[in-house]
């Protein structure tokens, strides 16, 4: 494996949701590659459906303070999924995104159709955008947190379009660990057969 291929790798299994940052801002000319990755993401037909709009400094703060309501809403669910070290972990997040200095949301083009296409096309654009900042050494989380607060989120932007998700980017102030990844998540078909070695070239 070439070190080109073994980079990839590397960034794209080392990327973590964090939820703890430094505060020290990120460097704008560092922010314009990871947007510039995420605009390049694939999109069906080509539609390039997503609109992102890029907070940092004042309206990043005041977007974390709209975002704290979003706590009422979830602390029950967590608390069910995760248990109270879960909310131990999670609260304290809420009241300031996690310092993180950065924030992204993601709008998609509305669309009359129910097919969903340009919510993917986004989800993958915010899949660049984690992919890159990993590259340049920084956290990232991707929220979908705000959708219930849908209204006071489109008030905030005065958007008329369809709100995909947020994501949050900083040097981290944590190392959040590896959760395991679901078993039995393939099915090969008849193109994998276990009974013999495989060229891994």
């Amino acid at each position: 494996m070439d070190d080109k291929l073994k980079g990839f790798y590397e960034v794209a299994l080392s990327r973590r949701s964090v939820r703890k940052y430094e505060t020290k801002p990120v460097p704008i000319p560092v922010l314009e590659r990871i947007i510039e990755a995420g605009l390049w993401a694939p999109s069906a037909l080509n539609t390039q459906p997503w609109f992102l709009h890029v907070l940092t400094g004042k309206k990043r703060d005041e977007f974390a303070v709209i975002c704290r309501v979003i706590w009422d809403k979830l602390k029950p669910v967590i608390e069910k999924r995760y248990g109270p070290e879960g909310v131990k972990l999670r609260e304290s997040f809420y009241h300031n995104l996690g310092d993180a200095p950065a924030a992204i949301v993601i709008y998609a083009d509305n669309d009359d159709s129910d097919d969903g296409w340009t919510l993917v096309s986004c989800a993958m654009a915010a899949e660049n955008i984690m992919l890159a900042a990993t590259a340049e050494g920084l956290g990232s989380l991707y929220m979908a947190a705000q959708l219930t607060i849908r209204e006071q989120i489109d008030a905030f932007f005065d958007e008329d379009r369809k709100l995909v998700g947020c994501v949050l980017l900083g040097y981290s102030a944590d190392e959040p660990k590896a959760w395991p990844r679901r078993e039995v998540r393939v099915d090969w078909g008849d193109s994998w057969n276990t009974d013999k070695s495989h060229d891994t070239h």
